[in-house]
């Protein structure tokens, strides 16, 4: 087991090793360039014979420098969609199985069981994915009719569809249905169009019906058929993730794009038996989350405090300075804000008493806490006064006004 001092000793290792691998493919290189000068037959002057070799070795030199300055560029966007760790356009740049074509700038896609599938989206553990071709339609007139479709993400891959899923069916007289690999038989529902047909948020209008996806299936299958032959109109069905699917003519009887949501995960490792090993990719300050339905796990920052993506060889975890902006601290008008690794701390200016913070006692002035001081001095003093002088006035009245 490999602790963070025994990876990056490690690492040092690997790097002189690297370094001394190209000082000897260096050292070669010239050798051999000496080796041409002398022997160059088209060259008669032993004068421009080591003119010829020190600038082959030279050239030689700088490209092996060159090679070994410049790092690896990774590209980490297509198009507007932001491409983070594990994920790579640049190979090198990720991990096996998170792979992605960029073509024409801007459309990013995976290769999934032979499946060339565009990403809408990628996040800490799931992404979008277009999900407009997983439609079944059944049309009672007319040629259009496509009862069953499916989508596989094959059997080793770490995606999964997510169970925030939903199988929708539309239309009039419509039975649809959908079936996965891992839950047994067809699921199925029936539309009607009846005015009092009950409704639902996510199908919030006759001749809709929707089921629920189970989350950590590889492959899905949907269908739709009309159950009324001698009536005109369509019957469409599709699995969808309902963030991206809209009713009142704009759902999957049209031509927008649809989503469905795939869970991520690196593969085949748990937390427990991943945290401590070499191939561990969670950065510091970040935390190691399992994804059961994967199986796997993903890198996430400590809620708290810090920003990125939390991969070692991503964007990791870096520290978000709270006092940079004044909405992103507690602290009070007369406080000094004082940023910690992941946190911050209030402390009130010279002068000034109190915790620092708004939901706290804030930052009083001693100033105005003196003056209060007086204040209330000066108003028990002067009670004081009122209650002795109406005591003496009491006293004098009592012994020589009153009658005898």
């Amino acid at each position: 087991m490999l602790d963070r001092r025994d990876e990056v000793s490690t690492e040092e290792e690997t790097s002189r090793s690297r370094s001394r691998s190209r000082s000897r493919s260096s050292w070669s290189t010239c050798c051999c360039c000496r080796w041409i000068g002398a022997h160059c037959a088209d060259v008669s002057s032993a004068k421009e014979k080591r003119r010829i070799t020190v600038l082959c070795c030279i050239c030689s030199l700088a490209y092996v420098s060159a090679n070994d300055s410049v790092p690896m560029e990774c590209q980490r966007s297509c198009g507007a969609i932001d491409i983070p760790y594990p994920f790579e356009i640049t190979p090198g740049c990720g991990l096996q199985g998170f792979s992605i074509n960029c073509s024409m700038g801007n459309i990013s896609s995976l290769i999934i069981a032979s499946q060339d599938i565009q990403i809408l989206e990628i996040s800490a553990g799931a992404m979008i994915i277009d999900a407009t071709g997983l439609k079944a339609y059944s049309c009672v007139t007319g040629s259009e009719t496509n009862t069953t479709t499916a989508m596989s993400l094959g059997d080793l891959t770490p995606f999964v569809f997510s169970g925030g899923n939903r199988f929708y069916a539309t239309g009039c007289n419509v039975s649809g249905g959908f079936a996965t690999d891992i839950s047994s038989g067809i699921s199925m529902c029936n539309t009607s169009c009846l005015q009092n047909q009950p409704t639902s948020p996510l199908c919030d209008m006759p001749g809709c019906c929707i089921l629920k996806i189970p989350s950590g299936s590889r492959k899905l299958s949907v269908e739709a058929q009309k159950t009324k032959v001698n009536e005109s109109g369509c019957g469409y069905a599709s699995v969808v993730y309902p963030p991206t699917y809209s009713m009142n003519g704009q759902g999957i009887a049209k031509n927008g794009k649809l989503g469905i949501q795939l869970l991520w995960a690196i593969p085949d490792r748990s937390c427990e038996n991943v945290i401590g090993r070499a191939e561990y990719a969670c950065s510091s300050n970040a935390s190691c989350v399992d994804v059961l339905d994967v199986p796997g796990y993903i890198c996430e920052c400590n809620r708290h405090g810090f920003a990125g993506n939390g991969y070692m060889d991503g964007s990791g975890c870096s520290d978000i300075n709270e006092c940079a902006e004044l909405t992103s601290n507690m602290c009070a008008p007369d406080a000094d804000c004082i940023n910690t690794l992941g946190s911050y701390t209030c402390h009130c200016l010279e002068g000034f008493y109190g915790d620092g913070y708004v939901n706290g006692t804030g930052c009083v002035s001693r100033n105005a806490k003196f003056s209060q001081t007086i204040l209330l001095g000066c108003l028990g003093g002067a009670a004081f006064l009122v209650a002795i002088t109406s005591f003496m006035f009491w006293k004098y009245r009592f012994k020589y006004l009153e009658p005898k």
